[in-house]
């Protein structure tokens, strides 16, 4: 009987860890930057870049998924947003940030993150994974935007 409680015990304390664990998705810090005052800005919510900032950084007119070769959901983004791109005849650039190389590019523009994957369309920020026509229609407000 005892052995019988330590073995439900043990699979209690196991299901939590396991549901912290997914909990967490791909929600992990990818830079804190520097103070506000450099002019480093850190997306973490859905947002529109102000118009002149967009246009400083060099963003208004570019696609930019900002993932992680970590998070299983960038892992399915990626195609999806290939596919489109293809399809829409645009140039979307892709940044593992948890390569020093694409880091630098990301930090380049001005930009930190909070979350992959992010995809900046323009100005507009969207965080998390989405469906395919979800981003199809991100990417036809951009296009018509542009």
């Amino acid at each position: 009987m005892v052995k019988m409680k330590m073995n439900k015990k043990t699979w209690i304390l196991f299901n939590i860890i396991a549901l912290v664990l997914l909990g967490c998705g791909c929600s992990q810090t990818i830079s804190e930057g520097p103070p506000s005052t450099t002019g480093v800005i850190t997306l973490d919510s859905n947002i529109e870049i102000p118009s002149e900032s967009c246009i400083e950084r060099g963003l208004s007119d570019k696609v930019i998924m900002l993932g992680s070769e970590y998070c299983g959901h960038c892992k399915v983004a990626e195609p999806i947003l290939k596919e489109i791109g293809q399809e829409k005849g645009l140039d979307l650039e892709f940044l593992d940030v948890s390569k020093k190389e694409d880091m630098a590019v990301m930090e380049s523009y001005g930009i930190n993150i909070k979350y992959t994957p992010t995809l900046i369309a323009g100005c507009v920020v969207h965080i998390g994974s989405k469906s395919k026509e979800e981003y199809t229609q991100i990417i036809n407000k951009f296009i018509e935007g542009t």
